[in-house]
Order: structure tokens, then sequence, then C-alpha cells
């Protein structure tokens, strides 16, 4: 599914070639050509560029200027399209290759873009080279970080991001209730949940409560109440020691949240063994 290779560029002109796979290719010398359908492309190092499968074409150096190549050649179906997160990276390779269809081979970077593409092209070169245990799902998620680079330097995030879904107000907030999930028995504060969603405490007051119809404190106690009644049910845990391992910090306050919650006390929900 992937082939990986550096090498040096002759300054002679071979026949063009092409392959079922994309070609990446990154400019690592100091300068040669690319030599296409359209005519014949400089390129100098720090250069990225992609050659959709089935796209003829060759790399030559400079003569007397040593060039050295670093390729990777993948195929779109590495990816799955089924998956929300390769579905990312499929959008990001076909907006490459329809600005391939229009002769822009070349994927302009800033520097710091470039520099990051050299370290992960020897990245997955080392990975290919070794093979060691798992070294496909590195060499996937190396080409992803590859493309997701390219996403988001400042030359194409505009283009790309009309098209790739951002993190919405429902996806942040789903966030804030993972880790209330992970945190409930701990004291759990608005400023720790706010940077959780990214906002300021204003703002996600506001939109926690839209979503979930409930306020920070509802739903915190919600979840430790959920967790108390499933340990009064399934464990011999005393009741004090529920309380305390499900977040509240008192047994008073655990028996009046508790009763509120579920209209019963916590003894009979471990007596009953029945639903809170």
């Amino acid at each position: 599914a992937v082939f990986c290779l550096e090498t040096e560029l002759s300054s002679r002109w071979p026949e063009l070639h092409t392959h079922t796979n994309h070609e990446l290719f990154y400019c690592a010398g100091a300068r040669g050509w690319q030599r296409v359908a359209e005519g014949d492309v400089p390129m100098a190092r720090g250069e990225f560029f992609l050659f959709p499968a089935g796209r003829r074409h060759i790399g030559a150096a400079d003569p007397g200027a040593p060039c050295t190549a670093l390729v990777i050649n993948v195929h779109e179906t590495f990816y799955d399209p089924g998956s929300a997160a390769d579905g990312e990276v499929i959008q990001i390779i076909r907006y490459l290759c329809r600005r391939a269809a229009h002769g822009r081979y070349r994927a302009e970077l800033t520097p710091p873009t470039s520099v990051r593409i050299r370290e992960l092209f020897y990245d997955c070169l080392t990975e290919h080279a070794a093979k060691e245990p798992g070294y496909l799902a590195q060499e996937k998620a190396i080409i992803a970080q590859i493309f997701l680079a390219i996403l988001r330097d400042p030359n194409h995030i505009r283009a790309l991001q009309q098209n790739l879904p951002s993190a919405g107000p429902r996806e942040r907030i789903d966030d804030v209730c993972r880790y209330i999930e992970a945190n409930y028995m701990n004291h759990v504060e608005v400023d720790d949940v706010a940077g959780v969603a990214h906002m300021s405490r204003s703002h996600f007051h506001a939109l926690f409560r839209r979503q979930t119809g409930q306020t920070l404190l509802e739903y915190v106690t919600a979840v430790r109440v959920r967790h108390a009644a499933a340990l009064l049910r399934e464990s011999g845990m005393p009741i004090a020691q529920v309380a305390s391992a499900c977040g509240f910090p008192c047994l008073s306050h655990f028996y009046h949240m508790f009763g509120k919650a579920t209209g019963q006390t916590p003894s009979a929900v471990r007596k009953g063994r029945v639903p809170a």
C-alpha cells in the first residue's frame, strides 16, 4: 500500500513514468526540474509536489547540482472513507489532485510547514526500512500528518476548511461531558471544563445549558448520582464511602442531592436493588 524512497536525481532526463498510486515528492536537495505533460516545472529545496495516480512525470537535477528526492507512493484506498478521520485525509488528497489536474503539482508551503514535512518524510522512510510490528499503522499515521500539515498551512487552509468539519458547539460540549465522566469523583472546576471546551466562562455556561438543558452543577450532580446508584446496587461499599467515591463533599449533602434526584434514599436503592 505504501512505498518510500530516498534517491539522488540524475541530471539526465529519463523516460516519463507513471504509478498506480499517488506520488508525494519532497525536494531535499539543491534544485532541479519536474517534467510533466504540460512542460518542465522548476523545483527548489524544500518544495513539495503531489503527482496523482496515472499522471506521467519524472524528476531530474540541474547539471552539477546534486538533488536528493524523498518519495512516498500511497493509494487513496489506504484511508477508509467510512472513517471520519480518514475521510478528512481523503479530502486533502483530492484537493491536491484537483490542483494537479490544472497543472499545479507544487503545493506552496511556508518554511515551518516545509521543515515539518521533511521530518515526516524521513520518519516514514525509517518506518518503511525497519518494518517493525505495526509499521503499516505508523506509516498511515505519518502520511496523514503530512497531509494535515498541508491543510493547516496558511497557503491552503482557507481553500480546504470549507470542505472539512471543525469542532462545533456540540463537539466541544461532548468533550466536556466526557471530561466530567472521567472526573466526577473529583472537584470539578468551571475553569477546568471551560478550558476543555476552549471557551470563556460566560460563553461556556450559556452554551452548556443550551446544549444539555442543564447547568454545569446540575449535570455533574446527575452524573455523580448515577454512579452512586450503581455502586449502591452492585457493591457492598458503605454509603459514606459511596458518597466520597462519587465526589460528594459530605454525607448530608449526598443524601439531600440523591433524594432530590431519585425520590429515594440511598438505603432504599440498596435494599431494593432497583434502578434509581
